[in-house]
């Protein structure tokens, strides 16, 4: 049986709260089952990711950004991981900016890395987003998600 290399993104800015509660008890779970898997975290929480300039130079140097913050740090551990689970609160009824730049990067860097249109497509993507309220903004930010 072979080991899902699985990241778990904690998209809140803040260090403690329902996000990062709700990534924990998520990933106690996971330890409680017979799937094989290596388990990267990482939290946004003290990240700094700059929104995407559409320079396109990551287009022709391998998909690497210019921008230097922590961008390639995540990009990194998204390339390494075969299932990705985003773990974000509502913001405004949508994602929270930092992750909304992390994937705008990551979109235009992936042109730059693959032959094809989006190696988004090529990843099992998961999402547990908590808001406040239903409707609260959660299928919004499923939708930025999983776009």
């Amino acid at each position: 049986m072979q080991t899902i290399k699985l990241l778990a993104i904690s998209a809140s800015p803040r260090k403690r709260g329902n996000t990062a509660f709700l990534m924990g008890e998520a990933l106690k779970v996971l330890e409680e089952t017979d799937i094989q898997t290596e388990v990267r975290t990482y939290s946004f929480s003290g990240k700094k990711i700059q929104p995407c300039i559409g320079c396109l130079k990551c287009y022709g140097n391998g998909g690497n950004c210019i921008l230097k913050d922590d961008f390639a740090n995540l990009r990194e551990l998204w390339l390494w991981a075969d299932s990705i689970i985003y773990f974000s609160p509502v913001y405004v009824a949508g994602i929270p900016g930092q992750l909304k730049c992390f994937i705008d990067r990551l979109n235009n860097s992936e042109f730059g890395l693959y032959p094809v249109t989006s190696v988004r497509n090529m990843k099992t993507i998961g999402a547990v987003i908590q808001g406040g309220d239903f409707p609260g903004g959660q299928e919004l930010c499923m939708v930025d998600i999983f776009r």
